[in-house]
């Protein structure tokens, strides 16, 4: 008959849900979490899919409706968009999507809770709340109401941005209910999968867009829309595309309800990490901790090392259109951060907190070819690289590393490298070369036996040698060995009696550097280089001179564009006659950090940007770190620590140079439980907040007396 055919003909959806089969990848483990629930024996009720808008949470739902299809689940599903927050459109839902399987005496909520309760005795029983954020005022009385009602072999799957486990920890008894299914972005194999069904196979096209998405499916899913129109190549125009930021960015925004909170978030897309202190600056008034709070609640914000960040899309998105809307805006709050980060580097605190605030410093002020060499944050897919220092059992791997240099790197011919400014959407081309005579140069036995700590081996997780860096020590020990070396020595025998008796120190601290290597294994492993770059640039925390020479050109323009200056003295030629390498000063002793990052600000931002710094506490610096286990004199008996008891001012006096926790509890033989305590009661009877209070208190007392 012709109504027969035509019902056996394939629908549109059909075709539709073949398509999200195919293009559903990776979440094989939460689907495994899903079919394992509708029969095991467990200890929880609700299944809890959450993550950032985006993620994948609808395509995993569909996915556990077509495990449930096969698995003869009775399965119901609500957008909790569609019951407007209402109960009695709840219940009449609810009661539509029972009609057909049980029977209603009527469409009330006690007769569904009935036949609830009568399909479980025959089959699983599966209740699905998507978009659960937006239950609003229907939450508890669901929860109450509906969920405690339903027959105890049922599964109830809750879809939403936060954490349910967060959203209901103030009700007894209901977060051990609950099994959290976290989503997280996809990994670089599965990326790869989802664009290779769009007919993408590019390995560099598929580097660029797991740069440029970080695997986030809705990302993925707007790129893989560019290729069906335009072709593989328009992924690496991804960042430049505002159909694909403002796409994304309008969804996430969709979080935040709040108008007095857009100027918080606009201030966050401007600077790669940030805290409560450095936002409230930024905007020029104090965020409240509720503000804060709520700011972090949001799905697109995650924590990173040194604070929190605006997931990198967000950012582009939000700081592109701030940027083309309002420069003068833009401009504003990016200098309020380069003065905050400044003031944080150049002041005594935390080592790793100051550390951090220079590299975040560097970001914002560098320029582009800065921003992509040191910071274009493009690691190679489930790689971790990491230092060490190098001692004898390295030797055999750093022959090899020598004699693979000789082999390959024998010429100047170079790589063409393209580094990736994010911030400006740049890509920056530079040539790079090898000094093909070095390893005639390094003696790296000599080096490990007697030098030990001034090699740097840069690892893998299976332990490849990927990179290496040597920085010499100067003083009165290494002084002679320098005077000997290629390279080195040129520099010390051009310098007058006075001038080399300024290199013959003692004892610590060490104030005087040699930068004398920074290489990496493949010339075009950009990831090695930025991280063996950033490392370096952590030495620059402290007050020291730091001396260099190279005979490349990108290494002497980074070294310009980092405030180093030419010293006055002859290049010399040991890479050969036609390749003078020229030696590199940049001088940070005493107070001279805060002038340097001063001048560095007044060429970004003109000469009235002053920063707020106290001279006495600028200098204070120098002290702190020349100073470590050996406090100012008296300093148990230090004014501002006459609150405390004897341990209280011990804890205090190591916080005071920087150390952590874990540092301070192993040097004073107890523990980080102890150590946080104390730090409590310190601020308490100090009347101050916070540790950085206390350093700077500390150390301005301290230059006052």
């Amino acid at each position: 008959m012709p109504g027969s055919a035509l019902q056996t003909q394939i629908t549109i959806g059909d075709r539709l849900k073949t398509l999200k089969q195919q293009l559903f990848v990776n979440r094989y483990t939460e689907c495994e979490i899903f079919t394992t629930a509708l029969t095991a024996v467990r200890d929880w009720q609700i299944l809890n899919v959450w993550g950032a808008a985006g993620i994948g949470k609808s395509s995993l739902l569909d996915a556990f409706r077509r495990i449930a299809e096969t698995e003869r689940v009775f399965y119901l599903y609500f957008d909790c968009r569609d019951i407007f927050g209402t109960q009695s459109i709840f219940v009449e839902k609810l009661a539509s999507g029972l009609q057909d399987s049980a029977p209603l005496t009527d469409r009330s909520l006690t007769a569904c809770f009935d036949a609830l309760h009568h399909i479980a005795l025959s089959q699983p029983l599966v209740l699905v709340l998507d978009t659960f954020d937006e239950i609003g005022e229907l939450n508890r009385w669901l929860r109450e109401s509906v969920l405690s009602h339903l027959p105890q072999r049922s599964l109830i799957v809750i879809a939403s941005r936060y954490s349910l486990e967060n959203r209901w920890r103030d009700y007894s008894g209901w977060r051990q209910l609950i099994h959290s299914l976290p989503l997280g972005s996809l990994d670089f194999a599965s990326t790869r999968q989802y664009l290779g069904l769009y007919g993408v196979d590019d390995d560099n096209l598929i580097q660029q867009a797991w740069h440029y998405t970080e695997g986030h499916p809705l990302a993925l899913s707007l790129a893989s829309a560019l290729v069906s129109r335009e072709g593989q190549a328009a992924i690496s125009i991804i960042p430049k595309r505002p159909d694909v930021l403002d796409t994304l960015a309008s969804r996430w925004l969709s979080e935040i309800s709040q108008a007095s909170m857009r100027d918080i978030v606009e201030a966050a897309a401007v600077v790669r990490r940030f805290n409560q202190d450095l936002l409230s600056q930024m905007v020029g008034r104090t965020i409240t901790t509720d503000e804060f709070e709520n700011l972090l609640l949001t799905s697109f914000v995650r924590h990173s090392q040194g604070g929190w960040s605006l997931h990198e899309l967000v950012r582009d998105a939000l700081s592109r259109a701030l940027k083309g809307r309002s420069p003068s805006t833009y401009n504003l709050l990016r200098a309020r951060a380069v003065n905050y980060f400044a003031t944080v580097a150049a002041l005594p605190g935390e080592l790793k907190q100051r550390n951090t605030a220079l590299h975040e410093f560097f970001y914002l002020v560098g320029d582009g070819l800065v921003r992509a060499a040191l910071y274009d944050e493009s690691p190679t897919p489930g790689s971790t690289l990491y230092f060490e220092s190098a001692i004898e059992t390295d030797l055999d791997d750093l022959n090899g590393y020598m004699a693979e240099w000789r082999q390959t790197r024998d010429n100047l011919n170079g790589h063409r490298l393209q580094l990736y400014d994010r911030d400006n959407q740049d890509t920056i081309e530079q040539w790079i070369v090898s000094e093909p005579r070095e390893p005639d140069f390094i003696d790296t036995r000599l080096i490990v036996r007697n030098l030990p700590g001034t090699m740097r081996l840069l690892r893998d997780q299976d332990r490849a040698l990927r990179g290496l860096s040597i920085v010499f020590p100067i003083t009165a020990e290494t002084l002679p060995f320098l005077e000997q070396q290629p390279v080195t020595r040129h520099y010390f025998s051009q310098l007058n009696a006075a001038q080399r008796a300024e290199y013959i120190i003692h004892d610590t601290p060490i104030n005087n550097w040699f930068v004398r290597l920074a290489d990496v294994r493949n010339p075009t492993d950009k990831e090695a280089r930025s991280i063996l770059f950033r490392e370096l640039v952590g030495l620059l925390i402290r007050p020291a001179r730091f001396i260099t020479s190279t005979p490349l050109p990108f290494y002497q323009e980074l070294l310009m564009r980092f405030g180093f200056e030419r010293a006055d003295l002859e290049a010399h030629t040991d890479f050969g006659t036609d390749r003078p390498s020229p030696y590199f000063v940049l001088d940070l002793r005493g107070t001279r950090l805060s002038a340097y990052l001063q001048q560095l600000i007044n060429h970004q931002f003109g000469a009235n940007t002053q920063l707020p710094f106290d001279p006495d506490l600028a200098g204070a610096v120098a002290r702190q770190i020349s100073t470590p286990n050996d406090q100012p004199a008296n300093a148990m008996d230090h004014p501002l620590l006459k609150p405390l008891t004897e341990r209280e001012r011990e804890v205090a006096l190591a916080a005071t140079e920087g150390l952590p926790n874990c540092s301070i509890a192993a040097r004073l033989n107890v523990s980080e439980i102890t150590v946080k305590k104390h730090m409590s009661r310190i601020y308490e009877k100090l009347g101050i907040r916070n540790r950085s209070e206390l350093i700077k208190a500390f150390w301005r007392s301290t230059a006052s007396h």
